[in-house]
């Protein structure tokens, strides 16, 4: 936020501390909550002078003429410089200020809503976060607010869903409750980054995809999707590497990540699962249909996309695209195939680019991220149930990284599954993975299941220190580097240094896996209504 703009938010701070009598103290409390909550600030005494000044000056004189001195003007100055989740963050701790009020009080819910009308919040937005922080959210006028409770569960949740910021915020009113690990101050919002992760007293967990469920109507759900791997055995020729033992059973509308060192097998596991390459033993299934024993049935539900592009460099971008949707969608009419083609490249954003050659590597006439989505729309133009990509990020900037992660995440909630192997991603990309599966050498599955579960549980099975934490308890960042920094542990020599040794084998962190959480039974899953949807 700039600076101008924080000095905007902390006037009307003062002015509705003021009209609510509230003491310097206490109204800077709130205050230090904005700021270190919603703007990251560690620094923030000058701000907090500036509102204790501003407090003082507008306290001389809390009638209404004082409170509406000169807000039009700082509002309407504030609107042009935020974003509609400054002003969203913003408001809700403003609504907090009013919330101490206790009682009616005419003349402050009046200044609210002139507040909000000026940062020009949609009606239904304002009414939503009226309803939640009032804790009158099972109210039948707040269909954008949910409580979340399931049986066992030792607290309570209020979730407040925003279309007009994408965003999803939480309320505990009682009960002990951590996000990520961090505790929660019961009356106080906070909002629920991708991966998020909530516990009870007793540790129970509930993730950020049980919640989005709340607000997603049973007649949006896409088409059913059930992919299963069965036990799935494979060796390379003379006994080395392979497979040990996967299994696995996913649903479409999730984004899954593939992680492990080099040579784990993460590439011949996605090979076996995508039908290139028989297993020795072991079944994968799609919708209950073998994958090898019966392909026909589900030709064109599975897409690849590999680590090299499979460009054409004199081609322009268009017409790799459309030369693609010719072989792959030649029961199409010209003219639908065309506006198949012009969607694809309206949702890539490579409208500007669409008339370029791609060239090649050597001679680039497209950004790396360009070709990378491009590769990725060779694939997607066909619509397949089931999306392998390897690698999406290698060799990107951090900022092609998030445009190409976005479109698969984009992808998954349309209902596609989508699996990717992915190294070393940031935090920020990290968080984006419904599920993670991490590989060992060898081929050894060590882990499957939620990402920021899967350091807590590597430390743990090391009995290493910090074993209850899994993100910083400051920034909220995660390290997913660490991963395999704990998997791949040296072992120490008789002269105290690091050998070249493992201290745990691959075998040792599968066999822990084991133990700790079962393979998945596809019996225990009721069959699919129908075949997976057929798009050739």
């Amino acid at each position: 936020m700039h600076e101008h703009s924080l000095n905007g938010v902390l006037h009307v701070f003062a002015v509705l501390a003021a009209r609510a009598g509230k003491s310097r103290p206490e109204a800077s409390r709130l205050v230090e909550a904005y700021l270190t909550q919603s703007l990251g600030l560690r620094d923030f005494s000058l701000s907090l002078d500036l509102f204790g000044d501003l407090l003082d000056l507008y306290a001389e004189d809390p009638g209404a003429d004082a409170a509406e001195r000169g807000l039009d003007g700082l509002c309407s100055r504030l609107d042009a410089l935020l974003s509609p989740a400054d002003k969203q963050a913003f408001l809700l701790h403003a609504l907090q200020f009013r919330s101490t009020l206790g009682g009616s009080d005419r003349l402050a819910d009046a200044l609210m809503d002139r507040v909000a009308a000026a940062l020009r919040v949609p009606e239904a937005e304002w009414n939503a976060w009226l309803h939640w922080v009032a804790g009158t959210a099972d109210s039948p006028d707040a269909p954008r607010c949910r409580r979340f409770h399931r049986e066992g569960w030792r607290a309570s949740a209020w979730i407040l869903h925003s279309p007009w910021t994408d965003r999803l915020l939480l309320r505990a009113p009682e009960g002990a409750l951590t996000l990520d690990d961090n505790p929660v101050e019961p009356g106080w919002f906070y909002l629920l980054e991708p991966g998020a992760i909530l516990r009870d007293a007793g540790g129970q967990p509930a993730y950020l995809c049980d919640i989005e469920r709340l607000f997603t109507p049973p007649a949006t759900l896409p088409a059913p999707i059930r992919f299963e791997a069965q036990d799935i055995h494979f060796r390379f020729p003379g006994g080395i590497g392979g497979i040990h033992a996967f299994s696995c059973c996913e649903t479409g509308g999730r984004l899954i990540g593939v992680m492990g060192g080099s040579g784990a097998g993460k590439s011949t596991l996605i090979s076996l699962l995508n039908g290139s390459r028989p297993p020795d033993s072991g079944r994968v299934l799609v919708n209950g249909i073998d994958l090898y024993a019966q392909p026909g049935p589900l030709e064109g539900v599975i897409g690849h996309v590999p680590q090299d592009d499979l460009l054409l460099e004199d081609l322009t971008v268009r017409e790799n695209l459309d030369y693609n949707a010719r072989l792959c969608l030649a029961g199409l009419s010209p003219s639908r195939r065309a506006e198949r083609v012009d969607a694809m490249l309206r949702e890539l954003h490579q409208q500007d680019v669409a008339h370029l050659p791609v060239g090649n590597p050597l001679a680039k006439t497209i950004s790396g991220g360009q070709r990378k989505r491009l590769n990725i729309a060779l694939e997607l133009i066909r619509e397949p149930s089931v999306l392998f990509v390897d690698e999406p990020t290698s060799g990107l900037s951090s900022a092609d990284s998030d445009i190409v992660m976005g479109l698969l995440k984009a992808q998954a909630a349309r209902g596609c599954l989508v699996i990717v192997i992915i190294h070393q991603p940031s935090s920020a990309l990290f968080r984006m993975f419904d599920a993670l599966w991490i590989l060992d050498q060898g081929g050894y599955p060590v882990y499957m299941g939620h990402p920021l579960e899967a350091i807590r549980h590597l430390r743990d099975t090391a009995h290493l220190a910090g074993a209850d934490r899994s993100v910083c308890p400051e920034c909220g960042n995660v390290m997913p580097e660490q991963i395999l920094a704990v998997i791949e542990t040296k072992d120490i020599d008789p002269d105290g240094r690091f050998s070249r040794q493992r201290k745990y084998p691959p075998e040792f962190w599968h066999a822990a896996w084991r133990r700790s959480s079962p393979p998945p039974s596809a019996a225990a899953l009721d069959p699919p209504p129908a075949p997976p949807p057929q798009t050739l």
